[in-house]
């Protein structure tokens, strides 16, 4: 049938009919055009021929899945297109409610995403004859388990029996068992002493290794030619040399420059080679000049900055596959290329709805619907099935995949969306079939899909450099300095800094890594991790996403361009609820400065009351003020509600001194210009309306003083301000009814966890007591707790802290203290276990292990709940801006490359 045979009703009856109505969506989705007639043949019988093909096959010990290619002959590029369904659409704020409601939603989709483990009894392989499945993790750690209990009983001397091909295990799920820690044997010494020769053993390099060694690494002597005597001649012909994973403490003498001299790709990465100082190898490296690639852990053996080891080592052209001379200019101090996959993460207290919450962001995919006159407001989310859900990401990829929605009947309104999948290479029988997860950036424009831009593109630019409209184009311009989200923050950091009233803002666009590194710093460190996720373009908080998972934070860029600011997760309440304030500003001159303000302010407010539960930030209704589009609106028109907040906070109306001093918030002194005048003006003839907003703002000063105090101050400085009646300062935290107190509010288990000191160059690290996250009930008392985790032979270097004094406690192992006063005279001890130690106020003090061999851990009690601490080291060498050069010279009495050496040591 022809196209205008079909226009009658608008159903697809033949190809032309769905090559018409899908035009677009074929041409944006990237499907090669003669893949075309395929896929509505496909599309119009519902197709599903993926299962003939493919094979999803666990993997990462049952973590993870992954897909297979299992047909008997390859595919070949752009030979075919497959059909994948959708397990679960939705809209952000209903997916939580969906989980919980529609049956079996959560389970099905807790075992695409294997976050089922220690629940799932897996039916797939084979059974025993008692009835239990074999196969699974679960079942295989229950049989370890029955065997180590039978070896207990019998004796150390009896042998464990486990069946690999019968029960299905496979080389991740062997790895996951970690038998070597649940059966110990005791025959390595036995073995290394009836072979004293030995060079090697499980894999790993003896005291003995020397030039057998080393030749087995580069393949010079294997299973074939195992008793090769080795020369030399043979060592210097040496040019790849792979060390990684054999456990080497030391390197052989055997491995240096006159025995390789042809060395030039060594990979040294999983081995702790801690019987040598990093200065030690940097020295011995340097010696191989014909060096070019080199693997290693950074942080690692060589230090923790990429920089400081490519400068050391001039010759090398690639550090971790990353081209030296972009490390440099990029200063990035740590790449790696062997990064392990980011696998779901839970804890066996959560519900299978909890967990597919936070492991979603791993497997989602979006999409947002449009027609000729608008563009839906709110993306739609969708999971492939478990074939879809099972590839993988690569960054050579040879599969695509694209979404898709097939209008039976013409219309969107009758839409069923896909996921087309088709090879983009050949692949063959048994080969892992993957994709590519990550936008790429193109040079050339003609090869982008999105074109970012600061012009204006009209048809003649598009017609100059090739653009076509398949392609989209930014338009946002940059005087938008005011009314764009991102150009707003930049404003404000480019004029003020970083002012406590605005906090952390990060364009997701430009300042993804900044935001990850303040992400994993505030995890570390105990503090609140809630952020908000707001679209640069859209208002009424459209696209906009309250959570605490990075995950999260990362996939929601996909769905349009975000700031991405930190969640005010303590804000004023109006009856337990959030509110904010609506005002009306009207600028018209800027030179002179001419502001017009209107009194009359309206109230927002939310329908919820405010809580922190993980499961409140999927309802709008909580978290989000603007109601009005929603259809369910409490309205409360100013003077009450200033009357009944002023009586809930226990606020009295201000004098008009005060509301003086109220209204220099809204002035801006300017040494420039000084003639510059602001000009408030009320909207309102009412005069008991005119003080509103001076009354409200000042009384939400006033109960920030009230209800935050502390005996010492949190705070750096206060400077006094001399031409007002008053000056004002928050200290501390709002406090919540204590009739609502509860025992685990004065109890915290975060010193109990041990941290990691080498992540730090001085190898100490330290867990403190936050009352906004860790400790409630300490807020305003006037003291804090810290855990400080010393490596062997590390040190918390010379530091003070400006608001308390301190007493420090020994757990473990022995730490030697001490503090200088101000006349410089120095008090020292050496602690063991049990003893302590007080440093006063604000002296300059320092902790360092002194056991080389073994770790230490010191608890101390502050009298402050915010001390601060300021390391010397850092405040003279890691200030931003930097220290002048000449200040730093003469005050150390040092040269300036000395100044940059101890710069890039410290990781500046």
């Amino acid at each position: 049938m022809s196209p205008a045979a079909s226009a009658s009703d608008g159903r697809i009856r033949s190809y032309e009919d769905f090559a018409r109505v899908h035009a677009y969506l074929l041409a944006a989705s990237g499907i090669p055009p003669p893949l075309h007639e395929r896929l509505y043949r496909k599309l119009a019988d519902e197709v599903f021929d993926g299962g003939e093909v493919f094979a999803v096959e666990p993997c990462e010990g049952g973590r993870q899945r992954r897909l297979v290619l299992t047909a008997e002959d390859p595919l070949g590029k752009e030979s075919d297109v497959f059909l994948v369904d959708h397990a679960w659409s939705f809209r952000l704020p209903d997916a939580l409610k969906q989980l919980r409601e529609v049956p079996g939603l959560a389970e099905r989709m807790a075992g695409l995403m294997c976050v089922d483990l220690d629940r799932r009894i897996e039916t797939e392989e084979s059974y025993e004859p008692d009835g239990e499945s074999s196969g699974s993790l679960e079942h295989v750690l229950q049989i370890v388990e029955k065997e180590r209990a039978t070896i207990q009983q019998r004796g150390s001397d009896s042998a464990a029996w486990l069946e690999l091909e019968e029960l299905g295990i496979d080389d991740d799920m062997l790895v996951a068992l970690d038998l070597s820690s649940k059966f110990p044997v005791c025959i390595d010494k036995a073995v290394l002493d009836g072979l004293p020769g030995l060079e090697i053993y499980n894999s790993h390099f003896t005291s003995k290794a020397g030039e057998w060694a080393l030749s087995f690494c580069a393949d010079i002597v294997g299973a074939d030619n195992p008793c090769f005597s080795v020369e030399g001649t043979l060592l210097e012909s040496i040019v790849t040399i792979d060390l990684s994973d054999r456990c080497i403490h030391k390197l052989p003498e055997a491995f240096s420059p006159s025995k390789l001299p042809s060395l030039s790709k060594l990979n040294i990465r999983g081995n702790p080679l801690d019987q040598i100082s990093g200065d030690d190898l940097l020295k011995l490296f340097s010696g191989f000049t014909q060096l070019q690639e080199l693997e290693v852990d950074i942080p690692g053996p060589l230090g923790n900055s990429a920089i400081s080891i490519v400068e050391a080592l001039p010759n090398l052209s690639l550090l971790n596959g990353v081209n030296s001379s972009s490390i440099i200019e990029s200063e990035k101090h740590i790449v790696d290329s062997a990064l392990q996959p980011r696998l779901p993460e839970w804890s066996p207290e959560e519900s299978l709805a909890e967990r597919v919450i936070g492991a979603m962001w791993l497997y989602l995919m979006t999409y947002r619907l449009a027609d000729e006159e608008k563009i839906d407001e709110t993306p739609v989310w969708y999971v492939m099935d478990e074939l879809g859900s099972a590839m993988r990401h690569s960054d050579n990829a040879n599969f695509r995949i694209s979404p898709f929605l097939f209008m039976p009947e013409g219309k969107l309104a009758t839409a069923i969306s896909y996921t087309i999948l088709w090879p983009t290479h050949d692949v063959h029988t048994g080969e892992e079939c993957t994709r590519d997860f990550l936008f790429g950036i193109a040079t050339d424009p003609k090869e982008a899909d999105i074109i970012w831009v600061s012009m204006q593109v009209d048809s003649e630019v598009k017609n100059a450099i090739g653009l076509t409209d398949q392609q989209y184009t930014n338009q946002f311009p940059f005087e938008a300095c005011l009314v764009m989200k991102h150009h707003l923050a930049e404003t404000i950091h480019k004029a003020w800094g970083s002012p406590e009233w605005l906090q952390p803002t990060y364009n997701l666009e430009t300042h993804l890594s900044p935001l990850i590194g303040d992400y994993c710093t505030r995890k570390r460190d105990g503090m609140d991790n809630l952020w908000i996720m707001k679209p640069w373009n859209m208002a009424r908080t459209i696209d906009t996403t309250v959570t605490g998972d990075l995950s999260a934070i990362i996939r929601l860029m996909e769905t349009g361009p975000k700031i991405c600011q930190k969640y005010i997760e303590r804000p004023a309440l109006f009856q337990g609820r959030k509110f904010d304030l609506r005002y009306i500003v009207l600028v018209r001159s800027i030179r002179p400065l001419e502001i017009f303000l209107s009194d009359v302010f309206w109230v927002r407010l939310a329908n919820n009351q405010y809580t922190l539960e993980k499961t409140s930030f999927f309802e709008y209704e909580t978290h989000f003020t603007v109601m009005n589009y929603i259809g369910r609106m409490n309205h409360m028109n100013t003077p009450e509600f200033v009357k009944e907040f002023e009586k809930e906070h226990q606020v009295t109306l201000i004098t008009e001194t005060e509301q003086r001093h109220a209204s220099l918030l809204y002035s801006r002194r300017n040494s420039e210009q000084s003639n510059r005048r602001v000009a408030m003006r009320s909207s309102s003839a009412d005069r008991a309306a005119s003080s509103i907003t001076h009354r409200i703002l000042l009384s939400l000063f006033l109960f920030a003083v009230r209800s935050e105090s502390d005996p010492d101050l949190l705070l750096d400085y206060c400077v006094a301000d001399t031409a007002a009646a008053a000056s004002f300062h928050l200290n501390g935290l709002p406090c919540i009814d204590p009739a609502a107190a509860r025992t685990e509010h004065f109890a915290t288990s975060v010193l109990s966890r041990s941290t990691n000191p080498s992540a730090t160059p001085f190898g100490f690290n330290v867990t403190l007591t936050n009352p906004a996250t860790s400790l409630p009930g300490a807020n305003a008392q006037g003291l804090a707790m810290a855990r400080i985790d010393l490596d062997p032979g590390g040190m918390a270097p010379p530091h003070s802290h400006p608001r308390a004094s301190e007493v420090a406690l020994v757990l473990s192992g022995s730490v030697v203290v001490g503090f200088a006063d101000t006349s410089y005279r120095l008090y020292t001890q050496l602690l063991r276990a049990g003893e302590a130690f007080v440093f006063p106020r604000a002296m300059v003090h320092f902790l360092y292990n002194m056991d080389v061999a073994a770790p230490a851990v010191v608890l101390s009690g502050l009298n402050s709940q915010s001390p601060g601490a300021q390391l010397v080291p850092l405040s003279a060498f890691r200030t931003e801006p930097r220290m002048p050069d000449e200040v730093l010279k003469k005050a150390f009495k040092i040269h300036g490359q000395d100044v940059h050496r101890i710069q890039r040591n410290l990781g500046g």
